[in-house]
């Protein structure tokens, strides 16, 4: 390609990125942009790569060009749109069907409560993070002022992403995204502090962890045995696993229970795609459960999470995230008073029908004490 070519490529590209910004920070449906000698000079480019730059603009029906009488700010509120962003690649086999379910819940919610919305999917393998958004669709819209407002299901890493997005004034909304100041959390820490004490109820003393990114779960779970006067074992606690990877969970239960004489008589387990590895390790070192060992794991409600020895979980249901967010959202959108800016969601305690012992649930607030 000829290198001036290239070069006005770039630069109409460039002059396009800058008036996209001014419409959407400054102007409103109708306004007429000021001439293209005037504008040309203004950006200190000819008038021929101003015309290209307002060209792309119009295809994105950023602006409407009248010829004889001017350019005009196109009036959008017909395509506007929530955009719901899953920065995950939901294709993956190894990622959980939560974060699919709930942001197709979250869109009908939405839709029943006249609010149009669309799903965006992003690429980012799970166990990975992102500190951009993958999905190309994503940006275009908002770069083009077509989103009335953003929900993340699964957000990229930090703030960085959410620059374009602030600019432009929009509400947003997250899942477990400690990053914005309206979200709802779920309730990680009371569900590993009711699966330690469930694990002690019953006895069991030897306790190990099998989870992934998040400190507060370690936690968590060190300062309910602390409590109970138990001791921990560091080498029987692993937060860091990577639950994308095919058989993480499997090789590092069965490093557990072979790494020596004394071994773990009950299992947290803080991923649903973790289990199913921790399962086949059971199964193949013959592992007698509930005898030798008591399993407690974490589950997405209607996931269908099975096993062929009795197991307690706790459920947290991805329709019930997707009514909490679209609520929170709908306040926001609304420009109505907002409660609590961070809604933490429970989840449901699950245990094998001939364990329906008595049980005292974890609040939040004790968890985290």
């Amino acid at each position: 390609m000829n290198r001036n070519i290239v070069i006005r490529t770039q630069l109409h590209s460039k002059v396009a990125d800058l008036l996209r910004s001014q419409i959407l920070l400054q102007s409103k449906p109708g306004d007429k942009l000021e001439g293209e000698r005037d504008l040309a000079a203004r950006f200190g480019v000819s008038v021929g790569t101003l015309r290209e730059a307002l060209r792309s603009l119009a295809q994105e029906g950023l602006l409407t060009r009248r010829h004889g009488s001017g350019t005009f700010v196109s009036d959008r509120s017909g395509d506007q749109h929530v955009g719901i962003l899953i920065e995950l690649e939901v294709s993956h086999p190894r990622a959980s069907r939560f974060h699919l379910r709930a942001g197709q819940e979250l869109k009908d919610y939405l839709l029943a409560h006249g609010v149009p919305a669309r799903l965006y999917l992003g690429r980012t393998q799970p166990g990975s993070v992102s500190l951009q958004v993958t999905c190309p669709e994503f940006r275009h819209e908002l770069a083009a002022g077509r989103l009335s407002a953003v929900a993340t299901i699964v957000a990229p890493w930090g703030r960085e992403w959410l620059a374009s997005i602030e600019k432009q004034g929009l509400p947003v909304v997250g899942l477990w995204t400690d990053t914005l100041p309206c979200r709802v959390d779920l309730d990680y820490p009371g569900m590993v502090a009711q699966g330690t004490r469930y694990l002690m109820e019953h006895g069991r003393h030897k306790l190990a962890l099998l989870g992934w990114g998040d400190r507060t779960q370690t936690q968590t779970f060190r300062r309910v045995m602390e409590a109970a006067g138990i001791r921990s074992r560091e080498a029987w606690i692993c937060s860091e696993l990577n639950p994308s990877l095919p058989g993480a969970g499997w090789e590092e239960f069965r490093e557990m229970w072979v790494s020596g004489a004394e071994k773990p008589d009950g299992l947290l387990v803080l991923d649903d795609m973790l289990f199913d590895d921790v399962k086949t390790a059971i199964l193949e070192m013959g592992i007698r459960v509930p005898e030798q060992l008591t399993v407690v794991t974490h589950a997405n409600k209607g996931a269908g999470l099975t096993a062929p020895f009795p197991f307690a979980r706790a459920e947290f249901d991805p329709d019930k995230s997707a009514r909490e967010l679209g609520g929170l959202l709908l306040k926001l959108i609304r420009k109505e008073p907002v409660d609590s800016p961070v809604v933490t969601q429970g989840f449901q305690w699950c245990v094998p029908e001939e364990d329906l012992i008595r049980f005292v649930p974890v609040t939040h607030a004790e968890a985290v004490e």
